[in-house]
């Protein structure tokens, strides 16, 4: 989702008749626009994100009056944010990051997208219904800031192109040869 954060709702006071061992954050927010939803999730309040209360047992910091890209999961309920979920304050993507999720993204659901780690040199499992997310020593994340893994009309998946993320990646090539050739001290 696409959502406004209005307010952190303060953790309740804990009293001797309570034993809190696990408060939870929640968080007041403003959905601007859903742009994939599960089942579970159309049957929860769409007001609320909720979220452990630090860094330390996994939870997200939100700030108010921000815009986010939000994507977490459904648990006990309740619309919840963990350290692993995805979560980008929208004016900090890039422009071909946000035009992907408000139109492009949604294609490539027939897609997944494979972690290919740089130090098995491209060497990962290919398939048609795959785009390899080729990650480098150093460097720009090519794909994820100027490229969407989208299903091409003749059946399977690949990065788009254009002269941004073809001139990136050349770029990553060569500093990742460079990088290779360093002697090991």
């Amino acid at each position: 989702i696409i959502a406004k954060v209005r307010k952190l709702v303060p953790l309740p006071e804990s009293n001797s008749n309570e034993n809190i061992l696990w408060p939870e954050r929640q968080y007041k927010i403003k959905v601007k626009k859903i742009l994939k939803m599960t089942k579970a999730y159309n049957r929860v309040p769409r007001t609320i994100v909720w979220t452990a209360p630090d860094d330390g047992t996994c939870g997200v910091s939100l700030n108010t009056s921000t815009k986010y890209i939000l994507a977490g999961a459904v648990v006990k309920g309740k619309a919840y944010l963990t350290s692993c979920s995805y979560v980008a304050e929208w004016y900090s993507l890039t422009p071909k990051q946000q035009k992907g999720f408000k139109r492009l993204y949604s294609q490539g659901c027939g897609c997944k997208i494979n972690p290919c780690p740089w130090y098995l040199d491209g060497s990962c499992h290919a398939s048609e219904n795959i785009c390899q997310w080729t990650t480098t020593l150093q460097g720009p994340d090519c794909q994820g800031a100027l490229s969407v893994c989208l299903r091409h009309p003749g059946g399977g998946c690949d990065w788009s192109r254009n002269h941004a993320y073809t001139h990136c990646m050349q770029q990553r090539a060569s500093t990742d040869r460079l990088v290779r050739r360093r002697p090991v001290s």
